[in-house]
């Protein structure tokens, strides 16, 4: 009677050696680019990890292309989530700078300067409000 094998043998890589699958970048990218996703308000933290998300997911994509790793699925999601939060924190970026620099808002900062206590604060915001475009 001859002794059942206890563990599969494992893989063999191309050059006949024992390897495991790397999916480090397949992981990565979808943490990443859902931490861009959450980070998009902040502008440069969704694009910064977008971005990374992005260059994960090729990555990931590419060795799972070479037979390197197992995972296929997981790095285009993430280069895609990471795209969505490139593109949401540009956005979110260019609205924000142009209020900031827009004439209402440069009059709403000088009435605040200028306000002494609450109802004066509040005075600014509503002429601000009211001097927004709909």
């Amino acid at each position: 009677m001859t002794p059942v094998p206890t563990q599969a043998p494992a893989p063999f890589g191309p050059c006949g050696s024992a390897t495991r699958p790397r999916n480090g970048f397949a992981v990565a990218a979808p943490l990443f680019g859902l931490a861009a996703l959450v980070l998009t308000w902040t502008g440069f933290g969704g694009i910064l990890l977008g971005l990374l998300a992005v260059i994960l997911g090729v990555l990931g994509v590419l060795r799972k292309r070479r037979g390197v790793a197992t995972r296929g699925v997981l790095p285009v999601i993430g280069a895609v989530i990471g795209t969505v939060a490139v593109a949401t924190s540009t956005v979110a970026l260019v609205v924000g700078v142009s209020v900031l620099e827009s004439e209402e808002f440069q009059t709403y900062s000088e009435c605040v300067d200028q306000a002494v206590g609450q109802a004066q604060w509040d005075r600014c915001a509503e002429e601000f409000d009211r001097s927004m475009p709909d």
